[in-house]
């Protein structure tokens, strides 16, 4: 694990500063729905979800952009049990590894940041089958920080100069409590507004 996140370094060091030798290029803004199916060595009581996440992305040459996303997922539990919430602020860099062309180009995208979710949501997280409780699975001390790794693959289809569709793959592993790894996959679609400022 720890020579993925050099290689992931790596890849971000060399790549931006090439990135900022180019004119200045556009904002891209991205609004995505997504479905996602969840995993843990622990059982979970909701493992289909659906949500929304949002990119904002400055593109810093033609194979290369740099931005945040975020973005919330609801897994939705059997009646009576309470739901899980995924929830993910990543810096990200999206890789266009080929020349776009009529029809669009397709992207890489790596990111890591912080999982906010239990400061916002501190009563459950994830949601555990009744192998176990809340307190075995949850409490931990006040300040402690979970962390997302993201990986998408996805393809910007040309709609006009200024908009595309987005369609992708992606991944996320999440540091829940316990340290007990959390990971979904999910196909998402939306809309990016390209501008230049």
């Amino acid at each position: 694990m720890k020579n993925f996140w050099k290689g992931l370094l790596g890849i971000l060091v060399l790549a931006a500063p090439a990135g900022l030798q180019a004119a200045p290029g556009q904002i891209s803004l991205s609004l995505d729905t997504m479905g996602a199916l969840a995993s843990s060595p622990i059982p979970l009581t909701a493992d289909e979800g659906v949500g929304f996440s949002g990119t904002v992305d400055d593109q810093l040459s033609d194979f290369f952009a740099l931005g945040l996303t975020g973005g919330l997922v609801e897994f939705i539990a059997p009646h009576n049990v309470q739901d899980m919430k995924t929830i993910w602020l990543d810096l990200d860099g999206r890789f266009f590894p080929w020349k776009p062309s009529s029809m669009g180009e397709p992207y890489f995208q790596l990111g890591f940041g912080a999982s906010p979710h239990l400061a916002l949501f501190p009563d459950y997280w994830p949601n555990y089958t009744s192998q176990g409780t809340h307190e075995q699975y949850y409490r931990e001390p006040p300040g402690v920080v979970y962390w997302d790794a993201q990986a998408i693959v996805g393809y910007l289809f040309t709609l006009s100069k200024d908009w595309a569709l987005d369609t992708g793959l992606q991944y996320d592993l999440f540091w829940p409590p316990i340290n007990t790894p959390l990971q979904t996959v999910g196909l998402k679609a939306g809309v990016v507004w390209s501008f230049e400022l």
